[in-house]
């Protein structure tokens, strides 16, 4: 039997490996794949697949893109029936999941989407654009010319009505859902839990900086673009971060970027602490935080509404969020999440 993962985090990397620890899995029988996360330190190498995160871009392509998907695939598994590990059911786990040679999938942790309590319907159908219907119109013929297009090159509507995340699925028994704590995946029937501990020591996986007594902020671009506003944002850290540092005599941060977070982005980050004469160290991109922090002793995480705030909180660090200070227009559009998902402030206190 061959079992292939899908990853695209740290998080999703060491849930393949703990399920491939947990299960006593031979590696000659795994492959991890990815659209574009990759490390340098790999106990398991990832494969690279071409880009599908956007029905946009696919739109322009041929049918090279399924095709590459299909020879990786077959390729290792030279007929051999396999098991599917997917985080959520982005495009490429949805192309794993119906390939003819899947025998079944079970789910990995992605992160926040698997402490969810709930989604609500319009969640589950956003892989499709979140349309319930066709416009009316020209716009109508247009978005159905589209998906026409798009049945043409392998997207069916089957595979577009598959609903994206655990808890659609969660009454199956026959999937197994890994998670690391307790509430991960809360809704299975038929759950599997992860250590930490266990996969690190198990892959001997090394840490790249000394982390002891430190403190790092989180980089959060899905909460950063729903503020809008970026002065609205620096303010909201002036008043509490800096502050926070200042009162403490911090002067030396490491930065934690999220691997979307743009360049510019970044640069007007470190400028800010600078300016406010705060050094910053960046954690480089290919770093699993989580292996840092489960080595480290007394690290201090801030941000906003990262599920690595909870991991660290998860491990016995310091997790502080700046969710008090933000604008009341950012709570108004969070309360949703913060109805969905308890866990965080289980782990995670309010600067």
């Amino acid at each position: 039997m061959k079992h292939i993962f899908v990853v695209h985090s740290p998080i999703t990397y060491l849930s393949a490996l703990g399920v491939v620890l947990l299960e006593e899995i031979e590696k000659k029988d795994v492959l991890i794949i990815s659209e574009s996360f990759r490390l340098d330190y790999e106990p398991i190498p990832i494969v690279q697949v071409s880009s599908m995160k956007s029905f946009s871009l696919l739109k322009k392509r041929s049918f090279k893109i399924y095709n590459e998907i299909d020879t990786i695939i077959d390729k290792f598994s030279s007929d051999d029936k396999f098991i599917a590990y997917i985080p959520v059911f982005h495009l490429l786990d949805r192309y794993l999941i119906t390939h003819p040679l899947c025998l079944k999938f079970n789910f990995i942790e992605e992160g926040f989407a698997s402490y969810y309590k709930y989604y609500r319907g319009i969640q589950h159908a956003y892989i499709a654009g979140y349309k319930w219907r066709y416009s009316k119109g020209i716009k109508g013929i247009k978005e159905r010319y589209i998906n026409i297009i798009n049945i043409i090159k392998g997207i069916s509507p089957s595979i577009l009505a598959l609903p994206t995340f655990y808890t659609a699925y969660a009454s199956d028994p026959n999937i197994i859902f890994y998670g690391f704590h307790e509430k991960s995946h809360y809704l299975g029937v038929n759950r599997k839990i992860l250590s930490f501990n266990s996969i690190i020591d198990h892959y001997k996986l090394k840490t790249k900086y000394n982390l002891n007594n430190t403190t790092i902020w989180i980089g959060d671009p899905d909460v950063i673009s729903l503020i809008g506003n970026t002065t609205e944002l620096y303010d909201s850290l002036k008043k509490s971060f800096i502050n926070y540092l200042q009162n403490n005599n911090i002067s030396s941060i490491y930065i934690r970027f999220h691997y979307r977070e743009i360049n510019e982005q970044k640069k007007q980050f470190i400028d800010f602490f600078n300016q406010n004469n705060i050094m910053v160290i960046e954690i480089e991109q290919d770093t699993i935080l989580e292996v840092e922090l489960i080595k480290a002793k007394n690290v201090t995480l801030v941000g906003i509404f990262s599920s690595l705030l909870v991991y660290g909180g998860i491990m016995g660090h310091t997790s502080l969020s700046i969710y008090n200070y933000l604008p009341l227009s950012f709570k108004k559009v969070s309360n949703a999440s913060n109805d969905q998902l308890d866990i965080f402030w289980n782990f995670v206190d309010k600067l």
